[in-house]
């Protein structure tokens, strides 16, 4: 007989009975539970009314009927509202009267906007101080002339207004916010009034300018002297024309714009004073402005000797001073470059 084991699985051994604790153990047995365990469960005491919260009492009680207002009072309620509205509607109003004067009085975007010489330093103020001190904007200054300059702190350009032409603006804006179109000199008066309330706590101003020309108790102050600049500036403003593109034919001797600033020193600003021939330009799609050289260069003489300081005299005479200033000059740039 063979001594090897069968191959064949055999049935797995089922256990009849189990030890106590034993994992086979098919139920096991709760422990038994004492007496002392039961729970003991009271009935909440109910409240009496006395110890009931207000609150609820509050809530149970129905409100209050509303009373109606006294006749007096729910007509001066109306009124007070009426004359809101009527405010509203005058302040919007007047609103649309200084934004249609801004709109009928802005100066072109040419050379025409730019004063053609610096202001001095006490009589102008940039665009940003007219702002902080006479609460315009700067849509607002496009009705005045400025000069414009480099900033030597930021590098870009600035802008500078004469500062009695400012103030006479801000004082026109609060007076047509406040009531309105209407003459002139009232306008400015009231203007001027409101201003001087809002800034009367301000620091006074160690160089104040002069009151506005509107006032009936400003004094009039003796006028400085113009300076050479200013001179300059006086004689392009009475001077200009009011249709410089007036020549026909162009010039024998025609100079273009762009060349008067380089060999005579003569800006845009200064050329208004002159007719010129406006010659299509096909290159660019723009117009081309030539003027009359001769004419060109007696405006040069008289630049110069005007801002060279030569007292009014003689036609002639201030040319030829003119004249012996721009040689002099052009012979000194001359030696530079040697």
């Amino acid at each position: 007989m063979s001594s090897r084991r069968s191959m064949r699985a055999k049935a797995p051994v089922k256990y009849t009975s189990a030890s106590e604790g034993s994992d086979f153990e098919a139920t096991k047995k709760k422990p038994a539970r004492s007496k002392t365990s039961k729970a003991t469960t009271t009935t909440p005491k109910k409240r009496t009314k006395k110890e009931q919260d207000p609150a609820e009492d509050a809530a149970a009680t129905p409100p209050k009927k509303r009373t109606k207002k006294d006749p007096e009072t729910l007509a001066a309620e109306h009124r007070d509202k009426a004359a809101a509205q009527d405010a509203k509607a005058a302040k919007a109003s007047h609103k649309k009267t200084w934004e249609a004067w801004i709109e009928e009085h802005k100066l072109p975007d040419t050379d025409a906007a730019l004063l053609a010489a610096e202001p001095a330093r006490d009589e102008s103020i940039t665009q940003t101080d007219a702002g902080k001190k006479y609460g315009l904007k700067k849509e607002e200054l496009v009705v005045l002339k400025h000069f414009e300059k480099k900033n030597p702190l930021h590098g870009n350009t600035m802008k500078l207004y004469l500062e009695d032409e400012v103030k006479v603006l801000g004082y026109r804006k609060l007076g047509v916010l406040d009531s309105g179109d209407g003459k002139e000199k009232e306008v400015l008066e009231r203007g001027e009034e409101i201003w001087k309330e809002d800034h009367k706590n301000d620091p006074k101003d160690e160089n104040p300018t002069t009151k506005s020309p509107s006032s009936p108790k400003s004094t009039a102050k003796p006028a400085k002297p113009k300076t050479p600049k200013q001179k300059w500036s006086a004689y392009i403003e009475a001077h200009t024309l009011a249709d410089p593109a007036s020549l026909k034919e162009e010039p024998a001797n025609p100079i273009n714009q762009s060349d008067c600033k380089p060999k005579y020193d003569l800006l845009p600003a200064d050329l208004a004073v002159l007719p010129y021939f406006a010659k299509p330009n096909p290159k660019y799609g723009n117009t081309t402005k030539l003027f009359d050289e001769s004419e060109v260069k007696t405006l040069a003489w008289r630049k110069a000797a005007v801002v060279g300081g030569v007292e009014e005299g003689e036609e002639g005479k201030v040319l030829e001073k003119g004249r012996e200033l721009v040689e002099g000059r052009v012979k000194k740039k001359a030696e530079e470059k040697e």
